[in-house]
């Protein structure tokens, strides 16, 4: 009763088993500061906060959460679920990583989880993007191409030579 061949990934998604490439990644994340965003598998709790920190030794990586988050949170989920993997999408300057995640601790650079043994890079556009801060507030508003009468109104979110994220 097999259900059928795996469903094949985009050749966007490119597969990155090499343990020193995925820890240049990581390194890379860190150094930019790159934002990262998790959620639990049910997305009970959907967290946007930034690399803080890299033990290659201990095979951990640990992200800063933002402001007022509260860990217990996460935890209590976690231990409901039985379950403590989370999906990560950390976005680097040319690609993004997209990957699942054990949670390991709450400790003082913030929330730590295992490094995966695979994360998929997803190259999305050959021109470097620059993340605007969450602590910077862009309002963009944009006449919409399909209605002419119409505003877009929202937030900038990145920019790059190729174009721009609201």
């Amino acid at each position: 009763m097999s259900g059928g061949p795996a469903p094949s990934l985009p050749k966007e998604f490119i597969p990155i088993e090499n343990r020193s490439e995925i820890h240049s990644f990581f390194d890379e994340g860190l150094r930019n500061l790159s934002e990262v965003s998790f959620w639990t598998q049910n997305r009970e709790v959907v967290v946007s906060g930034r690399c803080a920190g890299l033990d290659a030794s201990e095979r951990v990586f640990m992200v800063h959460p933002p402001a007022g988050f509260n860990p217990d949170t996460l935890t209590a989920i976690f231990e409901k679920e039985g379950n403590f993997d989370c999906f990560f999408n950390l976005t680097l300057p040319n690609a993004s990583l997209l990957f699942k995640a054990a949670f390991r601790e709450v400790d003082t650079e913030g929330l730590v989880f295992r490094i995966p043994p695979t994360v998929f890079k997803l190259q999305r556009r050959k021109d470097l993007r620059f993340t605007i801060p969450e602590t910077h507030q862009i309002r963009i508003d944009l006449q919409d191409p399909l209605d002419s009468g119409k505003l877009i109104h929202g937030k900038l979110l990145d920019l790059s030579a190729g174009g721009i994220s609201i």
